[in-house]
């Protein structure tokens, strides 16, 4: 290439020295090996025509890494279930590329523990050149005709040939984004070094996170939600008993197996065999625990000048949600009192407002908190402030003193990918729910401030779940707080996924309604007439979906509602999960068990 020669660089398409080039990848390959597909890619017969195009194929390896942990002994169980279920039915008739998953994956498994065989992932790139736009549109026709009559479809790039072209080049590092978003194919070494995959249907095609097998088929349904900058969001509504918290379970799972990171907000402590058996950390904050975070900490920054800014407005905003949950109905002149007694603990400590340096210092930690406010509340005379002091005394001299009764400042939770903060015993205990609701409305600041930092690190999604949605929804502050969470999560890499068996309460709250109309992914088992009809007429359900919700009562079947380009306007699917025995064992509730 001359020094002169400029290379043109567009999203859809490569100009160099008077040549257009487009690159494609392999995304779907043949059942099985054929003979030569070597040379069937590069002698192709319009090239015969064309003495000036020219293709060319490059391939590109990268050591998998896999471990036979529990995501993968997870993956492997309900590849294995579905297959037994598929069996089990009149027929007995296996759909191909699951039976292929299992099997391949039972491959690589016995040969990398009889023979010690690596695992590589192997991307095939096809790079066409031609002098004309009409020669190059030719010669992409008859390759994906040619490739279509063996069974290999191309992803074609139509707006990332500039990140195409460099995943070709060998001198050119991995671009991680890209190769994340456009998986290879995975193989053992014997079969990489053939150049060519060994099977169809390997764990890597199903790209996305698992939500259950249509009921009518058993195809399993994955949905890829890091595709796109659109909320992921997902509500899930059904009776108690349903399938409900089963179904949540199986998604924290499959979001951990896709490396998100997870923060769950348990009220009643069914998560706890789950978060020991994938090694996530659990935090007990239930009111017998006496453990808590203090809502007074103005949290440290994290790197990002806007966000950094905003923390003394934040703390002051978590104080107010935590003093509206904890006296109920407040006045103007309560909130007002709240505030200037924590203006003076924070001044107390040595926080100046201007100064960010002296926000979360060692100094502010030790002086700065929630019994110090309290103590700057009952030091007051105005009459919000008595009457405040009135509401409050119980939790910081009375029966349910314990609320506060020893801080967690929670170092290790940067680095876990499963955190579950366990804020209430007993879900039929009011007291105890009361309590839950505090300790979740402080929490969930805690869990905001890692959303925001992990997206400034870069390196994983994260996603949110609440179950017993309602008890979030039912107040006031708490329902706004979820509103700003559900309206702004997708812009920190991120997705809220909240569980209600009380549907009502979604259309009666700011929060609620606001998650609904920006949740991509609904999950509706069978509920009773009055939510039903809720469902028919605020969320505008057809009838026809209405009346089929109406038969799945105990059949652990839900609707899903969904958009996925692929099935032209199909929104709706009846599915189940299918688990294998253990899995199912694990997810039990401790009213089933």
């Amino acid at each position: 290439m001359g020094a002169t020669e400029k290379i043109k660089v567009y999203s859809n398409q490569i100009l160099s020295g008077g040549y257009l080039s487009r690159t494609y990848m392999i995304k779907q390959y043949p059942p099985e090996a054929i003979p030569g597909i070597l040379y069937r890619l590069t002698h192709l017969e319009k090239f015969k025509e064309y003495k000036k195009a020219s293709i060319r194929v490059a391939y590109r390896y990268i050591p998998a890494n896999i471990k036979w942990d529990w995501r993968m002994k997870m993956k492997f169980r309900r590849l294995h279930a579905t297959v037994q279920d598929q069996r089990s039915k009149p027929g007995g008739i296996v759909d191909e590329g699951v039976e292929k998953a299992y099997f391949s994956l039972l491959h690589l498994k016995e040969k990398d523990r009889n023979q010690g065989s690596k695992a590589v992932d192997l991307w095939v790139y096809i790079t066409l050149s031609a002098p004309s736009e009409t020669i190059l549109k030719t010669l992409e026709k008859q390759l994906s005709t040619e490739l279509d009559n063996i069974n290999i479809k191309l992803e074609k790039f139509k707006h990332e040939q500039d990140m195409a072209i460099k995943a070709t080049l060998l001198n050119s590092l991995p671009v991680k984004d890209f190769f994340n978003k456009y998986y290879g194919r995975l193989m053992d070494d014997d079969a990489a070094a053939v150049f060519f995959p060994f099977i169809d249907g390997s764990f890597s095609d199903g790209k996305g996170t698992y939500f259950g097998h249509r009921a009518h088929d058993t195809t399993p349904i994955y949905l890829d939600l890091e595709k796109d900058e659109n909320n992921k969001n997902i509500v899930i509504v059904g009776a108690s008993g349903e399938g409900k918290s089963t179904f949540i379970k199986a998604l924290v799972v499959s979001l951990l197996m896709q490396g998100y990171r997870v923060f769950i907000f348990d009220v009643d402590g069914e998560y706890y065999k789950l978060c020991r058996k994938v090694k996530g950390l659990w935090i007990d904050h239930t009111l017998s625990s006496g453990k808590y975070i203090d809502p007074v900490r103005i949290l440290e920054p994290i790197g990002n000048e806007k966000i950094d800014k905003g923390r003394y407005q934040d703390a002051a905003s978590r104080m107010k949600r935590v003093i509206s949950l904890l006296a109920g109905e407040t006045t103007p002149g309560e909130l007002n009192a709240a505030d200037r007694a924590l203006m003076k603990t924070w001044k107390d400590a040595g926080v100046v407002k201007e100064d960010q340096s002296t926000w979360s210092t060692e100094k502010t930690k030790r002086k700065a908190n929630i019994h110090k406010w309290y103590k700057n509340l009952c030091s007051e005379e105005s009459e919000g402030a008595k009457s405040l002091q009135d509401k409050v005394w119980i939790y910081f001299e009375g029966t349910m003193s314990d609320m506060f009764g020893k801080e967690d400042d929670l170092n290790e939770i940067h680095e876990q990918r499963l955190v579950v903060f366990h804020v209430a015993q007993e879900i039929d205990s009011d007291v105890d729910q009361h309590t839950g609701s505090v300790k979740m409305a402080i929490a969930t600041d805690t869990v905001w401030h890692e959303i925001k930092r992990e997206k400034e690190k870069g390196e994983k999604f994260s996603a949110v779940v609440v179950d017993e949605g309602q008890r979030a929804l039912e107040n006031e502050m708490m329902s706004n707080h979820v509103h700003t969470v559900g309206t702004t999560i997708r812009k920190y890499d991120g997705l809220l996924a909240l569980a209600t068996n009380t549907p009502s309460v979604i259309w009666k709250s700011k929060g609620g309604e606001s998650l609904w109309d920006n949740s991509a992914i609904k999950i509706v088992f069978w509920t009773e007439e009055a939510p039903l009809n809720l469902i028919k007429t605020k969320a505008k359900f057809p009838e026809e979906i209405v009346e089929q919700i109406e038969t799945l009562y105990q059949t652990r079947q839900f609707v899903i509602r969904y958009k996925d380009p692929d099935r032209k306007g199909k929104e709706f699917d009846i599915a189940r999960l299918i688990l294998s025995t253990e899995e199912g064992e694990l997810y039990k509730t401790r009213r089933t068990s």
